[in-house]
């Protein structure tokens, strides 16, 4: 049974439009030979893209930046083989920083923009460190970088994380507990402290047989991990521990500072998956599970806090998937709508929906435009 309600609103604007659904436009950026793989984006304060990525032809780390008109593109770091596991973000300047992987050298590296040319640092040359890099700035637009290291021959990887505090770098492992590390993704709070999302690949060794294939192959039983940071201390704790899950993870935080996490579950489900903490428990569901789906996932959450993820679908049709969250009232119903003119810059709203009985309307969004006459 549906239940109706009827609103009538007085919206004192020049004019009132519906927004429209647009059209997704695509182009090619960079096609200076095989470039585009270990992408980054930010959106600046023009609402224009900054995009670092990994040149495979020639070995380098480049950016591309969009200034309104025509893409600027240029190599940032041409000094080996540089460029692997890019992480981009935006300063209050719109001025990018960048981490990223040097292979030559097995280094963590970091590169910003000056606002005259382009400032390259080595920050980690311990082992093998810098794989699996993620960056957020805080609100002074210091740099706070997550990533793997591993100071180990045999390629166990441990955690560590990476502030800048205005004078001078300080590096600290966060956890060693196994072979950690693996797709981090890093978010600061309201209070500059971060939050790590990562992928604990310390467990148990798994074979199977392929019959197509006729050979074995091997998988590692895997957990989602999130580790924060109070102020004093670290904590950490495993999100989700069903079998082989926590690869390509993403963090964002909401306006109550709680986490959400996109996730892929592999070898025994493909599935696409999202935790979120509410504040005293974690909630865990699969948002996708229609074939191989959820490798490279993206988070990102709107002014309502709801979750948008891109991911992509592999084995099933190759294609690039994107999934949002709408909030509890999708299901509404719009009956009827009306608006006409009352009295001077007045304008009269009128609607009626419909929703399944019991439930509430709490409220509504309304979007404003003016139009210049002409």
């Amino acid at each position: 049974m549906k239940k109706f309600f009827n609103m009538v609103i007085l919206v004192l604007l020049a004019w009132v439009s519906v927004v429209l659904p647009g059209d997704w436009h695509i182009e090619t950026v960079d096609s200076e030979g095989d470039v585009g793989r270990w992408t980054s984006i930010a959106i600046d304060s023009n609402n224009y893209p900054h995009i670092s990525y990994y040149d495979g032809t020639n070995r380098h780390l480049k950016y591309a930046r969009y200034n309104g008109s025509d893409w600027e593109i240029s190599t940032v770091d041409d000094s080996g083989y540089n460029g692997f596991y890019t992480s981009i973000a935006l300063d209050s300047n719109d001025y990018p920083h960048i981490s990223y992987f040097d292979l030559s050298n097995d280094n963590l590296k970091y590169a910003r923009w000056t606002g005259s040319d382009w400032e390259i640092k080595i920050l980690d040359s311990e082992g093998s460190a810098g794989m699996y890099t993620s960056i957020d700035l805080d609100s002074d637009d210091y740099p706070h970088i997550s990533y793997a290291i591993s100071t180990l021959p045999y390629g166990i990887y441990n955690l560590r994380y990476a502030r800048f505090d205005g004078s001078e770098w300080h590096i600290e492992t966060v956890e060693t507990a196994g072979d950690v590390g693996y797709y981090t993704s890093i978010a600061l709070d309201s209070n500059d402290r971060p939050h790590i999302s990562y992928c604990d690949e310390s467990g148990a060794l798994y074979s199977e047989y392929n019959t197509y294939m006729h050979n074995y192959n091997y998988y590692m039983d895997r957990d989602l991990k999130y580790a924060r940071f109070d102020g004093s201390e670290w904590h950490i704790e495993k999100v989700d521990s069903e079998e082989y899950v926590g690869r390509y993870s993403s963090i964002a935080i909401d306006s109550n500072d709680h986490p959400h996490i996109s996730y892929y579950h592999d070898v025994t489900e493909y599935d696409l998956k999202y935790a979120r903490f509410d504040g005293s428990e974690w909630h865990i569901e699969t948002v996708d599970s229609e074939g191989d789906v959820g490798l490279y996932t993206s988070i990102a959450l709107d002014s309502g806090g709801y979750p948008h993820i891109s991911y992509y679908d592999y084995y099933t049709n190759h294609d690039l998937k994107y999934a949002w969250f709408e909030g509890p009232y999708q299901g509404i119903d719009l009956v009827s709508f009306s608006a006409g003119v009352k009295g001077n810059n007045v304008v009269l709203l009128r609607w009626s929906i419909a929703t399944d009985e019991g439930d509430n309307i709490l409220g509504f969004n309304l979007y404003r435009r003016e139009l210049q006459g002409g």
